[in-house]
Parts: structure tokens; sequence; C-alpha cells
């Protein structure tokens, strides 16, 4: 699968450079999830055929595809675009997928619309420094369980099995220096939880195709 699709990319870079764009095209290279779900015990390989553990696919992050933990979302992403994109040069700066959106406004030089709640990584992209902060990230997803989580700064708020008659309690993680998500931190900072509440209050709207309830926010605390 690994060299399919290093072929593809390859004739897809070789189409540009004979159309004589390859110079001034943006090419935006990434994924949509973290490694694949472990099979049955009687394999060594995830989903897919990936053996995750021998390629270490995760790097100790938690969890897999499927998943708002940092193994089912944290994902590279890298960006080419000779002269305005600094070869060889990596970015720590956290960002996700809805934050495309005003990146590709500002790269083909586009006005973007007021009010955002995302923020264009084109000015990190291109050379800059990253941001000392940047605006909260929202996962709010019904699949496998239903699961959300809020990245604020630093500070990482999850729930698990949103859809279930047991949702999971609220966890919070310092990413700084805890990547793996191994020690909550759900008891220590209660007003981070509120803060993510309040968040997503304002952030979620319903919806009737893949509705999830959040208990405390859009749903009563105690709802089974």
């Amino acid at each position: 699968m690994i060299s399919d699709l290093d072929d593809h990319v390859g004739r897809v870079m070789a189409a540009l450079a004979k159309a004589g764009v390859a110079d001034r095209t943006l090419v935006v290279f990434t994924s949509d999830n973290g490694a694949t779900l472990p099979r049955a015990a009687h394999t060594s390989c995830n989903v897919g055929g990936v053996d995750a553990q021998f390629f270490n696919s995760t790097a100790g992050l938690r969890d897999f595809k499927g998943s708002v933990y940092e193994g089912g979302i944290r994902i590279p992403m890298i960006a080419w675009l000779p002269g305005r994109v600094p070869a060889g040069t990596t970015s720590d700066a956290p960002s996700y997928f809805a934050d495309w959106f005003p990146t590709l406004c500002d790269a083909a030089g586009l006005k973007k619309p007021a009010g955002l709640s995302v923020e264009s990584l084109w000015s990190i992209m291109t050379g800059g420094p990253a941001p000392t902060s940047r605006k909260a990230m929202v996962w709010v997803f019904p699949g496998y369980r239903g699961q959300m989580a809020v990245r604020m700064g630093d500070f990482k708020v999850v729930r698990q099995r949103l859809s279930t008659k047991t949702p999971g309690p609220w966890e919070v993680y310092n990413l700084a220096d805890d990547r793996a998500e191994a020690n909550d931190l759900a008891a220590q900072h209660p007003e981070i939880i509120a803060k993510a509440k309040e968040l997503l209050r304002r952030e979620v709207a319903d919806n009737p195709v893949f509705p999830l309830p959040i208990p405390g926010v859009n749903a009563p605390e105690d709802a089974k």
C-alpha cells in the first residue's frame, strides 16, 4: 500500500511539473486519522494489515483510529510550495482540519469571512513564528459509542461513551508533559472542565442526523 501511495503521489507531482505549474502549486499531504485499530489477538497486525507495533505507528500516543485520544487524531502534515514554504523546516504548532479553510484562503489570496472560530496556518507554513496561543479546537464524534475532545492550550478535555447508558467521566490531560495521556488531571482542574463545557455549549449545534448528547452540555449530567 505504501509503495502504491508513493507511486501515485509521484504521478501527481510529475503531472504538475509537466503542466509547468509545480512552482506555484501548494501540495499538502496529510491523513484524517491515526493508525487503524488492533484486530483479534491471534495476529500482530491491525485492521488493514498494518503492523503498528513493528512500525511504532503511534509513537507512544494513546489509542488508534476512531478515538479522540492523541493516537487517533494526532497526525503528520507535509506542505510543499517552492519559494513560499521553506524546505526542511518543522513546526509543533497544534492545528486541525477546520483550520484549512482560512489557511487555503490566505494561500490563494482570498478574503476570509469574519468571525471564524478557527485559525489560518499560512504564516506558520511560510516560515513565521508559531503563535503563543490559539483558539480552542473541538472534536465531537458520534461514532465509536460517542466521544468528544476539546483542546485549550496545552490542556485537553476528553469524554467517552456518550451514546451509551453509562457515559464516561470527564478527563483532563496536559499534553505539554503527558503526550501519552496517561495522567488524568480532572480532579485537580475542575475549572478546565467548566471552561470546556462553556465552550461546547457555545460551539456545538443540534444535529438530527448524527445526534450526540453530551451530559452537562446539551443533556443532563446524570443522563442514563
